[in-house]
């Protein structure tokens, strides 16, 4: 469970290794995998993996790391996480001393908030009484929730392509283009709806390339031929993960 923090950093100061605070520390949203060396061959606009032949006229495409990625539309997701919490064996047992309750089983410490449940984008101009957070835009604003009724947010990250899956590892599959020829990521994918014991739901979403754009550097991008063409028809995620925490409970389940 964590509390969070939306914060646009200047341009001019970013750096991969600053922290944003002591207290809230920079989320990692998605690792982007890199590309390995390849060849482009505009003639027959073609990408083949491994170094060009010398009667070819095509250009190196050269090796790319992989790069973690910390920014959504110019902004970085910072999150402090509850310390102190523990869950209930039924939906009526109550706390201990020094505990609140949040939700049907969840008690966390009465120092802390209960934990984030639900976010929702409004507008700076929408009024509201409920709590709120800077949005990923100067325009906006994030009403946050804590309510009971929904599983407590574990994590946040970034789902690409067409359904959230929030392991990138295991994103889901390309469609007609299929992965990048270059990739270092060959993931055969989750599939559709991901894992059972996680419930996600989409924060906001923004093209594939623009959330690439945003992280990555303008020599790497220009080094990535053909990359537009290959990931250009699909979306980018900003997903939260709640965990779903069944339980057997005598005064429900007979």
């Amino acid at each position: 469970f964590f509390f969070l923090m939306i914060r646009r950093p200047p341009r001019s100061t970013q750096s991969r290794s600053s922290a944003a605070s002591d207290v809230y520390k920079r989320q990692i949203l998605y690792v982007w995998p890199g590309i390995r060396e390849g060849c482009y061959c505009q003639a027959d606009n073609k990408l083949i993996v491994g170094m060009c032949n010398i009667n070819q006229n095509c250009v190196m495409v050269r090796p790319e790391p992989p790069l973690v990625l910390y920014e959504w539309q110019n902004s970085v997701v910072c999150i402090q996480r509850n310390s102190n919490y523990y869950t209930t064996s039924s939906k009526t047992e109550n706390c201990k001393s020094g505990y609140q309750k949040c939700s049907d089983y969840y008690c966390v410490s009465s120092s802390e908030k209960c934990p984030i449940t639900f976010l929702q984008t409004i507008t700076n101009t929408t009024t509201t009484k409920e709590e709120t957070i800077n949005g990923f835009a100067p325009d906006q604003k994030i009403i946050i929730r804590r309510e009971g009724l929904y599983p407590p947010m574990v994590d946040i990250g970034v789902s690409v392509i067409n359904y959230p899956c929030f392991n990138p590892v295991q994103s889901p599959r390309r469609g007609f283009y299929g992965p990048y020829p270059l990739t270092r990521d060959t993931s055969l994918g989750c599939g559709e709806y991901g894992y059972a014991e996680f419930n996600t739901f989409i924060i906001r979403s923004q093209k594939e390339m623009e959330f690439y754009t945003d992280n990555l550097d303008a020599e790497v991008l220009n080094n990535l031929k053909l990359y537009s063409q290959y990931v250009g028809e699909y979306q980018a995620y900003l997903i939260s993960r709640q965990k779903l925490l069944l339980k057997y409970d005598n005064e429900v389940c007979r």
